[in-house]
């Protein structure tokens, strides 16, 4: 399943599922809802909530996967286990960054999965 995250103030934002739920656990969305918004007036404590995460998170180690160079016979496997060793703290680097261009710009974020 993926997410994508919409704003008119750039390009769309297209997460895995799994890293998109838990970044909107984060900001106080329900991962599970099918679509939603952070509203122009919600976009600020997002922000925070988010840089507050990275922070926590920013320690965690990156190691990529040992099979990274061998061609993996299930190709969305090979995504799920890459997913999973990339931490929280550079996942949410781009989505941080639409929701701060989003807040300058007066628009809101828009999400659907």
């Amino acid at each position: 399943m993926l997410i994508v995250f919409r704003s008119r103030a750039c390009a769309d934002l297209i997460m895995i599922g799994a890293s998109g739920k838990d970044i909107l656990q984060i900001i106080d969305k329900k991962p599970d809802d099918r679509q939603g918004i952070v509203t122009i007036d919600q976009l600020p404590e997002a922000i925070t909530l988010m840089k507050a995460a990275m922070v926590a998170n920013k320690d965690e180690p990156f190691d990529p996967p040992e099979h990274a160079e061998e061609s993996a016979e299930d190709d969305e496997t090979a995504v799920d286990d890459a997913a999973m060793d990339v931490g929280l703290y550079r996942r949410i680097v781009p989505l941080l960054a639409l929701f701060e261009r989003s807040l300058a710009a007066a628009t809101p974020v828009t999400w659907e999965s």
